[in-house]
């Protein structure tokens, strides 16, 4: 279930309590912008790229504070216990994503990857990614009709969910299954634990 939460319309008034969108953003890094499934979000800031820190469960890295990376990892580790691997300092989200795969193969951390188009259609708990800038973007998706799928996420504004539009195609005699892109984000695959 996605959950939005009440410190996200805080963040969407920039006149809250005198306070300028600036001094907002600055005041409101870290807080709960909703939740999925128990695991929550957290408002990054306006500035995508900066860093706070790592995230820690049990010692366990998750990612750097409020990145998308961050937020589809500490999901997998609390909803199915899977901890995915690690991309470095220099890695980002489009990492996750493997070239050269064929649709539904085994790609990265022991997830299966499933192309843009593919015959297996997106579903509850998938990792969705995204080309969209230097370092792509990753969320969770959070529900999935034959219309449109929607994702969590953080570091997106405060933004927690997105709707992207779903399209079913017939290729070669098969059901394909088509994420439009929604502004810069491109889907690549979604990646999922069979």
């Amino acid at each position: 279930m996605v959950r939005p939460l009440a410190e996200r319309q805080k963040l969407s008034d920039s006149k809250a309590d005198g306070l300028t969108k600036e001094e907002w953003d600055e005041q409101g890094k870290g807080i709960p912008i909703g939740s999925l499934d128990g695991v929550e979000g957290f408002y990054h800031g306006l500035a995508e790229g900066d860093s706070y820190g790592p995230n820690y469960l049990n010692k366990i890295y998750m990612g750097q504070k409020w990145q998308c990376v961050e937020f589809a990892r500490r999901y997998y580790w609390l909803i199915y216990g899977h901890t995915l691997d690690a991309l470095g300092r220099s890695g980002g989200a489009i990492k996750m994503y493997t070239e050269g795969l064929k649709d539904g193969e085994m790609g990265y951390s022991g997830l299966t990857q499933y192309l843009n188009g593919s015959p297996t259609k997106p579903r509850k708990g998938d990792l969705m990614v995204f080309a969209t800038g230097s370092y792509g973007h990753v969320a969770v998706v959070a529900e999935v009709s034959d219309k449109h799928v929607t994702v969590a996420q953080q570091n997106v504004g405060i933004e927690f969910t997105t709707n992207f539009p779903l399209k079913k195609t017939i290729e070669n005699g098969k059901e394909c299954w088509i994420v439009e892109p929604y502004k810069n984000f491109v889907p690549r695959c979604w990646l999922r634990k069979v």
